[in-house]
């Protein structure tokens, strides 16, 4: 049995049906990222497992416990589910102890609890401090203090790292994901960034359109996506139409290996960084239209001459005009999916 089980769960608010017969299953320790582009239901399917909202359908099990189904509702009280909002929703007028000591039970010995609490985060030092006082990696950990005080089953983050400054996300990312596995506590995040995603999670769960498409490693999802829907959310990819034959593939971008369970018309996934810039004559002739410029590399947008626009990822140290004439390759093996 899976810890946490979602099993056909439906939620609609009027006639938009906002989370449609979604189901995961989270194992016991793990971090599961729930991912998927804004209005997709990734946040309405959390607030169901945190029991802020009653699903039309389907049932929700933790730790082979029934949480909800037709007939079962258990509050949110009682669900031993902790929750990480992503304003923190820590109370401004209370100290760093008492935002931490309000997520206690009663009849604990708070002031000890707070301590060692406090000092699991990293904050024992600033437990005199009010919420304005502090960085916002240090608002994160108080909130992840405050939800672990109650001693949940498993612990949901919303969105937790969308109002943090860029330029500490990547930090208190890696101090959430380390502090997560030393408590040993399962734990779920929903969020609409891939890097995020990818990168902090073990597997990861990607919803669209209220249901939950694929579930995967990092590498899983990205190198082989079961779908287009969900190729085409995760990552950079050009779709081009091609004729599929045993494992070759003749698109505008030429020929290429390709992994393919049937043949005929269909359309390849390329990667951007799976293309190249070859010499002249040894591949498909295009123009170099513009640029996006990241620090550690570049993305280039290239026209063909049949007129379609693809996109390629460069090192920086290449230097390619607008105007320019080149010649591109696919290196590797793309992935082809049926025309619907």
């Amino acid at each position: 049995m899976s810890f946490l089980a979602c099993r056909d769960v439906v939620k609609r608010f009027g006639t938009v049906v906002a989370v449609d017969h979604a189901n995961l299953e989270v194992e016991r320790g793990e971090m599961l990222a729930l991912l998927g582009p804004s209005g997709c239901g990734k946040t309405t399917l959390l607030r169901m497992i945190a029991g802020f909202e009653v699903p039309d359908a389907g049932e929700i099990l933790l730790d082979e416990r029934l949480l909800n189904n037709s007939r079962v509702f258990t509050p949110p009280e009682r669900r031993r589910v902790g929750m990480v909002f992503q304003d923190f929703a820590l109370f401004p007028h209370m100290t760093v102890a008492k935002n931490v000591a309000f997520g206690l039970p009663k009849g604990a010995n708070r002031a000890q609890r707070v301590g060692e609490l406090l000092d699991l985060v990293g904050l024992e030092g600033l437990r005199e401090r009010f919420p304005h006082e502090l960085s916002g990696g240090q608002q994160q950990r108080v909130a992840m203090a405050r939800a672990l005080a109650a001693e949940p089953a498993l612990l949901l983050f919303d969105e937790p790292f969308s109002n943090l400054d860029p330029s500490i996300r990547q930090r208190v990312r890696a101090e959430v994901k380390q502090l997560i596995h030393q408590v040993g506590i399962t734990a779920v995040f929903v969020t609409h960034d891939q890097e995020e995603a990818l990168s902090l999670a073990e597997r990861v769960a990607v919803m669209i359109q209220g249901r939950v498409r694929q579930v995967g490693t990092p590498r899983e999802i990205y190198m082989h996506p079961t779908e287009r829907a969900v190729g085409a959310f995760i990552g950079e990819a050009n779709f081009l139409p091609a004729q599929i034959s045993g494992a070759r593939a003749e698109s505008e971008l030429g020929s290429m290996a390709v992994r393919a369970d049937f043949e005929g018309a269909g359309e390849v996934m390329v990667r951007s960084e799976d293309i190249d810039i070859v010499p002249s004559g040894v591949g498909i002739a295009a123009e170099m239209v513009g640029v996006e410029y990241f620090g550690h590399d570049m993305l280039a947008t290239v026209r063909l001459d049949s007129g379609r626009l693809v996109r390629l990822r460069r090192g920086t140290s290449e230097a390619i005009e607008p105007g320019a004439r080149i010649a591109l390759a696919v290196n590797g093996t793309a992935l082809a999916f049926p025309v619907a």
